[in-house]
């Protein structure tokens, strides 16, 4: 009985702890942390990692969202946690995908089967093109900056003219690099013959 009575006591006092204006905050607080990590659960089982939402969270420390054991103070940096993660339209499912779908017109990725086989896609098309841009930065051929159209245009078109997958291009960078070296050499040469012609006309 004497048990009963403690257990009473203990449980009354931790509620006290709290304003009831503290515990309508805590509750909308949990409700959140649910719906985060509801969030990020569903993006992990369908490999949407490339997400600027999810990998933001996992470069801030990839630390699970939580209020459980924290003061007041703690819980409201929890909160403005959670909204900043909770008002990306990319910590959906939905708006991941709506990104990708964006992101693979833009760099010019027109068949894919799934979103699963498109994240991949997009995951070797970056790493390729970060290592080609890598490459055109320390070549003394390349006298002004070459652009990121211009290298995911040839990465798209080295691909297919080789028929590789873009995780397969590891051994292909300097190709794909002076294959936009000569296109950029080209670019340049018409440039000059339409100046020059251009000269012409205008007298």
């Amino acid at each position: 009985m004497s048990s009963e009575i403690r257990v009473t006591k203990v449980s009354k006092s931790r509620k006290n702890i709290f304003t009831n204006q503290e515990l309508k905050y805590r509750q909308e607080a949990s409700r959140k942390v649910s719906m985060a990590n509801k969030r990020l659960k569903r993006m992990q089982q369908q490999n949407l990692t490339m997400s600027p939402a999810y990998k933001k969270w996992v470069d801030e420390g990839g630390q699970k969202f939580g209020i459980k054991g924290k003061n007041t103070n703690e819980v409201r940096a929890e909160v403005a946690r959670l909204n900043k993660f909770l008002n990306q339209t990319t910590s959906t499912v939905t708006g991941t995908k709506k990104y990708l779908s964006n992101i693979a017109g833009q760099v010019g990725i027109k068949q894919w089967g799934s979103f699963d086989s498109l994240n991949s896609q997009l995951q070797g098309f970056f790493d390729v093109s970060d290592r080609v841009q890598e490459y055109l930065k320390n070549s003394k051929e390349v006298a002004v900056s070459i652009g990121y159209k211009k290298i995911w245009e040839q990465v798209n078109e080295y691909a297919e003219s080789v028929g590789k997958e873009f995780s397969s291009l590891d051994d292909d960078i300097v190709g794909i690099a002076n294959s936009i070296l000569q296109s950029n050499a080209y670019d340049k040469l018409d440039d000059l013959t339409g100046d020059f012609l251009k000269g012409f006309i205008d007298k």
